[in-house]
């Protein structure tokens, strides 16, 4: 009898009794512990994005405040046609500009030759100034519009196309007198009259011949893309053949 040992009963708990006790304790301390923690309604992902987003926001905060232009000056890392416009004003960019267009000419090639056609304000008129405003447009607006800017500068660079008007006709006709032989029509046989002295009258059949046609408008598409960016890259002209309406063996 316990009693008669002088022992509780409560101070009899067997081991096992005793461990079954502890693991649940645990287990409610772990769910107690698990209750107070809260986790992201974003997930891992949308936390690592969010301070990635920050780092840039910073960096180009940080990029405006080293290398932003002063007011009027076009930040560094525009470019126009390759040419470095950072730094400069207005002014002077427009000049720079100026510079390069006034010794650019066009460059087209066909069948191995190769042609070089100066240019003059009948085929393209150049916008020096509409150019360097473009540039220095960059360098206004909002300041997030700023940072994102900064940082595409500070990276890749921006490149601004060169503001040009281009006569299509002009430029075709132009083509066409560099390479007369590719833009020979065909000729149809045909027939010739002759009379002779005597009052006899001779007919002759003229034998046809192919001729040669220009793709003018991929000419045309691709010579506006290197006054652009003032490429001196050839324009390869893509010739077809063109086939006589009337054969000679029609003709008689």
């Amino acid at each position: 009898d316990p009693n008669q040992n002088g022992l509780s009963s409560t101070h009899m708990t067997s081991p096992g009794k005793r461990s079954t006790d502890l693991l649940k304790a645990k287990r409610a301390k772990g769910r107690a512990g698990n209750q107070g923690t809260k986790r992201s309604p974003f997930g891992a992902a949308g936390t690592i994005v969010f301070f990635v987003a920050a780092a840039v926001l910073a960096l180009g905060a940080v990029a405006i405040t080293a290398d932003a232009a002063p007011p009027g000056r076009i930040m560094r890392g525009v470019t126009s046609a390759g040419f470095a416009l950072g730094g400069m004003d207005a002014t002077r960019a427009s000049k720079a500009l100026q510079d390069r267009v006034r010794s650019y000419y066009l460059s087209f090639s066909a069948n191995g030759t190769r042609k070089d056609i100066a240019l003059d304000e009948k085929i393209a008129k150049f916008d020096a100034d509409a150019t360097a405003a473009a540039a220095i447009a960059l360098s206004n607006g909002n300041p997030l519009r700023r940072i994102v800017r900064t940082v595409r500068t500070s990276v890749t660079g921006i490149d601004i196309p060169v503001s040009v008007t281009v006569d299509r006709q002009e430029l075709r006709s132009r083509i066409a007198s560099a390479f007369p032989e590719l833009a020979a029509p065909a000729q149809d046989a045909h027939i010739t009259i002759t009379v002779r002295d005597d009052g006899g009258v001779d007919a002759d059949v003229m034998d046809e011949h192919d001729g040669a046609t220009i793709d003018y408008s991929a000419a045309l598409q691709e010579a506006e893309s290197r006054l652009h960016s003032l490429s001196q890259t050839p324009v390869e002209l893509r010739v077809g053949r063109e086939r006589p309406q009337v054969t000679s063996e029609q003709a008689r």
